[in-house]
C-alpha cells in the first residue's frame, strides 16, 4: 500500500523527489525535474468558474475517507519524506519537491502548472504571500504566485514547511476554482481568510491525524510568526509585538500574518453546512453557476439561472465579462433588498394593497393610473417611494424590468396613505428619469372617480374631491407650505406644475371654461384661505367653509349649486363680518405669495389684469 502511493504521488515528470540529490548547500541550484514550478516564462488561465461555496463542497467531499481512502498515507508518507529532506539539508528544496504530492493528494490535481513558486525575503511576521494572475513581484510571471518567505523558512521545522506550503495552496486553488481576483472582489474571500479557507483547512487537519499525529501548525496564522533576526542575536528568533496589518493590505495578494485570527470551528460547520452542503443535491449547473452582487464591501451571491429570467440583468453581467457585479453607491440599501427579493420572487416588499389586488382578481373598476391623494392613516410604509427607488435601479445600474415593475406598481394603488411630497421630491431629484416625470405630471392631475374600485359603494363623496395638485396647494391639507418651497427649489417641477394647471383648465376643471393658469392657483389658494378646497369665486358662490356647501359638488357645474343654502351663507357672513375680515387678511398674504411664484410666467397685460382684479376683491365687502 505504501509503496502504490509513493509510486502514485512522485511518478509525473515535474514531481518526482528527485532522492539522489544530498547537498546540504541552501543556495544550490533547482532541479531540472521540478523547475516547471520555476518557469515564469509558463502560462496558464485556468479558470474553473465555480463559486467559492461549491469550490469548498467539491474539496472537502474529494477529501472525505469514502473517495480519497488512501489520502491519510499519501499525506503521511509527504510528511515522512520531508522530515528526510530536512535531515539532508534541503530545507530550501523542499517546498519544490513535495507541491505536485500535495497537489495530488489535497487538491485533486487542480492547481498543476497553475502556480510559480519562488522563495524570497520578506517581512518577518509573514509566512509568505499568494498573488493572483499577473501580479506577482515577478513582472514575467503571468499566473498564480506563490511566494514563501526564506527569513521563516531558514528556521523552521520541515513540518512547518508543509503547513505553510499547504496554507498558501488553499489560496491558490481558490484563485483557480474561481477565477482571479478583481480590485472590488475582496470580500469574495479567495486570498482571505474567512469560513470557506476555513473549512478546507479544518478538513485537510482532520485528515492529517487520520493515522499519524495531526499537523499542527497548519493553522489561519502561523507559529512563527512575529520573528525578527539579526546576526548579532546568533541568529536566535525574538518575538515583536503584533500589529494592524489592514493598512498595508494590496487587494491582488493574501495576507498571511502569524496573528491571523481564527475561526471557531462551530461558526465554520454552521457555514458549511448552511450554504455548501445543500449544493451537493443540485444539478452541475447551479453549483459552479452563481453571480455575485457587490453592495459596498459585502458580496451577495445569486444563481446564475435566477439571473437570466431578467434579460436586461443578464446582459450587464455579460457584457461586463464577468461574474461580479458593483451596485451603484446610490442604491439604498432597502432597494437592494427589494432588488434581491424581485429577483428571487418577481415581487418586493410591501405588498400591493387588498383592493388593488381584489380589484384585479374580480375584474371591476380596476385603478389604471396614478393614487389619489388621501391623507395619512396611521401607516409607517411608504409603497409609492419604494416604487420610486426601485424604479431609479433603470438609470443606475440599466436594470429596465425593475423600472417597467415599479411603475406597474404605482398605476394600482388608487390611494396615497404617505407623504406625497416625498414622492415627488424622490422623482426630481438627481437626473429625472422621464418616464417617472410623466407619471408624475399624471399624479398632479389626477381626480377621483366615482368608477375607482377604492370608492365604489365606499365613499360617495369622492366627486367631490379636488385633483391632487389642488390638495398640494389648498392650507386644507398639510402640504401647501412644503409644496411650494418644493417647487421653487426645483425648475422642472415647477414647469410641471404650470402644465397641470393648464391641463386643469383645459377640462374646464371648476366650471369655468378656458380659466388660465394663473387664475387657476390664484383663486385655488384664495379659496384655500377659508378652508376651502377651490375657489368659491370660480363657481360663482359667497365665501364659504366646506362644511356650508353641501350643496355643490366638486368638479364644478355652477348650476347644481342649492340656492337655500347660499342664502343662509350669505346671512350666516353677515353675522361674521368679524372673522370674514381676518380671512381677507389671510387671503391677500397667499395672493402675494402667488405673485412671487408666478410673476416670470405673466405677461404685462395679464398681469395688470391680475392686479385690477385683486384689487376690486380687496375693496368689497364680504
Amino acid at each position: 500500500m505504501h509503496s502504490r502511493c509513493c509510486l502514485d504521488l512522485y511518478s509525473s515528470d515535474d514531481s518526482s523527489w528527485d532522492l539522489c540529490q544530498s547537498s546540504a548547500d541552501w543556495d544550490r541550484s533547482p532541479s531540472a525535474r521540478n523547475s516547471r514550478l520555476r518557469d515564469p516564462h509558463i502560462r496558464c488561465d485556468r479558470n474553473l468558474g465555480w463559486s467559492i461555496d461549491w469550490a469548498v463542497a467539491y474539496l472537502v467531499a474529494f477529501l472525505d475517507g469514502k473517495n480519497s481512502p488512501d489520502a491519510p498515507d499519501r499525506l503521511k508518507a509527504i510528511r515522512k519524506r520531508a522530515t528526510e529532506f530536512q535531515h539532508d539539508g534541503l530545507l530550501r528544496e523542499l517546498p519544490y519537491r513535495i507541491f505536485n504530492g500535495l497537489n495530488e493528494t489535497l487538491f485533486a490535481g487542480k492547481l498543476k502548472g497553475a502556480v510559480f513558486l519562488s522563495i524570497d525575503s520578506l517581512e518577518s511576521d509573514v509566512s509568505g504571500a499568494t498573488y493572483t494572475h499577473s501580479k506577482g513581484p515577478n513582472a514575467d510571471v503571468k499566473r498564480i504566485s506563490i511566494v514563501l518567505n526564506s527569513d521563516v523558512l531558514k528556521y523552521a521545522e520541515a513540518r512547518d514547511i508543509v503547513a505553510i506550503l499547504i496554507h498558501h495552496m488553499i489560496h491558490a486553488y481558490f484563485l483557480v476554482a474561481c477565477g482571479p481576483q478583481e480590485e472590488e472582489e475582496v470580500a469574495y474571500g479567495r486570498l482571505g481568510h474567512g469560513v470557506p479557507f476555513g473549512k478546507i483547512l479544518t478538513a485537510i487537519k482532520k485528515l492529517s491525524k487520520t493515522n499519524s499525529r495531526e499537523l499542527t501548525p497548519l493553522g489561519f496564522g502561523h507559529e512563527l510568526g512575529g520573528l525578527r533576526y539579526a546576526p548579532d542575536e546568533y541568529n536566535y528568533p525574538r518575538k515583536r509585538q503584533a500589529k494592524d496589518h489592514q493598512d498595508d493590505d494590496a487587494w491582488y495578494c493574501s495576507h498571511c500574518h502569524c496573528d491571523v485570527e481564527e475561526i471557531p470551528n462551530a461558526e465554520i460547520d454552521k457555514w458549511f453546512n448552511k450554504v455548501c452542503k445543500p449544493l451537493y443535491d443540485q444539478p452541475e449547473s447551479v453549483r459552479s453557476a452563481e453571480v455575485q452582487f457587490l453592495f459596498g464591501k459585502k458580496p451577495t451571491l445569486v444563481d446564475s439561472m435566477i439571473v437570466d429570467k431578467y434579460y436586461s440583468v443578464s446582459c450587464i453581467f455579460d457584457k461586463a465579462k464577468t461574474r461580479f457585479l458593483k451596485i451603484h453607491k446610490d442604491v439604498p440599501e432597502s432597494t437592494f433588498m427589494r432588488f434581491l427579493e424581485f429577483l428571487h420572487t418577481g415581487s418586493y416588499s410591501p405588498d400591493l394593497p387588498a383592493s388593488s389586488i381584489l380589484a384585479a382578481v374580480i375584474g371591476i373598476g380596476a385603478r389604471k393610473g396614478p393614487p389619489i391623494i388621501q391623507g395619512s392613516c396611521g401607516t409607517t410604509e411608504s409603497p409609492t417611494l419604494a416604487d420610486v427607488q426601485f424604479a431609479k435601479l433603470d438609470a443606475l445600474m440599466g436594470f429596465k424590468e425593475c423600472k417597467a415593475y415599479a411603475l406597474e406598481r404605482m398605476n394600482t394603488y388608487g390611494l396615497m396613505n404617505e407623504d406625497p411630497l416625498a414622492v415627488l421630491k424622490e422623482i426630481y431629484r438627481g437626473e429625472i428619469d422621464q418616464d417617472l416625470r410623466a407619471w408624475a405630471r399624471k399624479f398632479l392631475i389626477q381626480t377621483p372617480s366615482s368608477a375607482s374600485f377604492e370608492y365604489l359603494g365606499l365613499n360617495t363623496e369622492s366627486a367631490k374631491e379636488p385633483p391632487n395638485l389642488i390638495k398640494l396647494l389648498s392650507d386644507r391639507w398639510p402640504y401647501r407650505a412644503r409644496f411650494l418651497e418644493a417647487v421653487e427649489g426645483n425648475g422642472v417641477l415647477e414647469g410641471d406644475m404650470w402644465r397641470a394647471l393648464e391641463e386643469l383648465c383645459a377640462k374646464s376643471w371648476g366650471g369655468v371654461p378656458g380659466l388660465t393658469a394663473s387664475n387657476a392657483i390664484l383663486t385655488s389658494l384664495r379659496a384655500s384661505a377659508y378652508g376651502n378646497g377651490y375657489s368659491p369665486d370660480t363657481l360663482g358662490l359667497s365665501l364659504a367653509r366646506p362644511h356650508e356647501t353641501r350643496g355643490l359638488t366638486w368638479p364644478g357645474s355652477c348650476q347644481e349649486v342649492n340656492i337655500d343654502v347660499l342664502e343662509r351663507e350669505r346671512r350666516e357672513l353677515e353675522r361674521e363680518k368679524q372673522k370674514a375680515r381676518e380671512a381677507q387678511d389671510e387671503a391677500r398674504a397667499i395672493v402675494a405669495s402667488a405673485e412671487r411664484l408666478i410673476a416670470n410666467n405673466l405677461s404685462r397685460s395679464l398681469r395688470g389684469e391680475w392686479d385690477r382684479r385683486r384689487n376690486t376683491e380687496c375693496d368689497s365687502d364680504y
